[in-house]
């Protein structure tokens, strides 16, 4: 888990005890409700799962190339302090597809991972983390428009093949539209890493992807 992750994750990860998604998932999907957590096998019972698939679930693939091949497009992005998933999954995700024997080495014409700093599960967080998603009142306060919001980027890179380096994210004042901007915060293209460049920290300016 990456630094941060810890104050969200001890509801869960940090619990003390079996992470709740991983135990129900092997209780009432792969096996049975007498199934103990403390049984587990990493080889016996992740073989199991990824035999068994249930509805094709499987969220590793080998690689995207239908996908690709269709003219599919796929924005990624992942919160640094995630409390839920490590991000550094993400990036073993991101390089795994870069290796696949049937992916080429044009990852990044149809496929973008950004990593966002101070993000928590999907949202939240001390960060930048107001992209546009969720569509809720957070959503509401920043433009309709590449590179403020990833469904915006994502449409104007489809449509117009025009893909985004990088991601403005907006952190508002105590998460409230209404009380304005604190700073944005640019999330940059895996794997560039958002630099501090001097000057004020809440500028979006004194950050670059390099």
């Amino acid at each position: 888990m990456q630094p941060g992750s810890e104050l969200m994750a001890v509801e869960k990860l940090y619990a003390g005890k079996p992470f709740s998604y991983s135990e129900e998932w092997f209780k009432y999907v792969v096996y049975n409700p007498s199934w103990n957590p403390s049984s587990f096998n990493p080889d016996q019972d992740a073989a199991a799962a990824e035999a068994l698939n249930p509805s094709n679930i499987r969220t590793w693939p080998c690689h995207l190339s239908a996908y690709r091949d269709k003219g599919g497009k796929l924005l990624l992005y992942h919160g640094g302090q995630d409390n839920q998933i490590t991000s550094f999954n993400t990036e073993r995700f991101y390089h795994h597809l870069l290796s696949s024997s049937q992916q080429d080495d044009n990852l990044d014409t149809f496929f973008r991972f950004f990593r966002v700093p101070g993000m928590f599960h999907c949202n939240s967080g001390p960060g930048a983390w107001v992209m546009g998603q969720g569509g809720g009142a957070s959503a509401q306060g920043v433009p309709f428009r590449a590179p403020n919001n990833v469904l915006a980027a994502l449409v104007r890179w489809v449509e117009n093949g025009t893909a985004v380096d990088e991601i403005v994210g907006t952190k508002f004042v105590d998460d409230s539209v209404e009380r304005g901007i604190a700073f944005q915060h640019r999330h940059c293209r895996y794997p560039s890493r958002s630099t501090f460049r001097g000057g004020d920290a809440a500028a979006l300016g004194s950050w670059e992807c390099v």
